[in-house]
């Protein structure tokens, strides 16, 4: 029993871990795919800028690692076979529960909604981190990759 509660806690502890670690989307943040490759830019003018949240949409790893340490745990309680199976699947559940709280609140960032205009009149939207942070009025360039990043013109 005591080496299923320090698995458990094992398990918690990498769960945090883990969903601690929110993925960078400032504007100047690249993959390594898109590092050589060539966009098109153009010169606008930002007409709005809107804080916003951003939440991870990964795979959920923070609900199958709660749910496993959560399983892990409630195995131990109880004195018989029907008793640890049960305290399992609550276990589980309750686990699965906490740990898709901790991986939103973990992952959730806040971003910036830039609405641009560029010079040919069009307008865009695009959503990116708070690095770099623009202010309205401000003269900047679309890169238009994917993602799409606003950037400062000097």
């Amino acid at each position: 029993m005591r080496f299923n509660a320090l698995l458990a806690i094992g398990v918690i502890a990498l769960a945090g871990l883990l969903t601690a670690c929110a993925p960078d989307i400032s504007a100047g943040t690249y993959t390594s795919n898109e590092v050589g490759q060539a966009a098109v830019t153009a010169p606008g003018v930002i007409i709005a800028a809107t804080p916003v949240k951003v939440t991870n949409s990964g795979p959920g790893i923070g609900t199958a690692i709660g749910a496993v340490a959560g399983g892990v745990a409630g195995s131990a309680i109880g004195g018989g076979t029907r008793a640890n199976i049960l305290g399992a699947l609550g276990g589980a559940v309750v686990g699965g529960m906490a740990g898709n709280y901790a991986e939103n609140r973990l992952s959730t960032q806040t971003g910036m909604q830039y609405t641009v205009r560029l010079r040919n009149g069009r307008i865009y939207t695009i959503t990116q981190g708070m690095n770099p942070i623009l202010s309205v009025r401000q003269r900047v360039m679309v890169i238009f990759s994917n993602p799409a990043r606003v950037v400062a013109a000097y």
